[in-house]
């Protein structure tokens, strides 16, 4: 099973991490770095004079970075739940 899986090292931040992954995953390992990315970069531009003066620090901005991650993913899931519930429904209707 080895043969299936590699090691990758992604970037998040200033930091870099290996992961052992899959080979069919690496293209989410890699996507969800370009969604983090793009998300750190639209936080710590919105949060930078809160940063400059002390209010704030870089882990600051990673937690709420994953906080919102975790929000969409709950909402996902949410939706997701209530979706099967429909389903349920309509099968059961018949």
């Amino acid at each position: 099973m080895e043969d299936d899986q590699l090691v990758i090292s992604i970037k998040l931040y200033d930091r870099v991490y290996k992961f052992r992954i899959d080979r069919n995953e690496e293209e989410a390992f890699r996507k969800a770095k370009t969604l983090f990315d793009d998300r750190f970069q639209v936080f710590f531009s919105a949060l930078e004079a809160n940063i400059s003066n002390g209010e704030l620090s870089r882990e600051d901005v990673l937690y709420l970075l994953a906080y919102e991650f975790a929000v969409k993913y709950a909402d996902m899931k949410i939706t997701e739940d209530l979706d099967i519930k429909k389903l349920k429904e309509i099968v059961d209707m018949k």
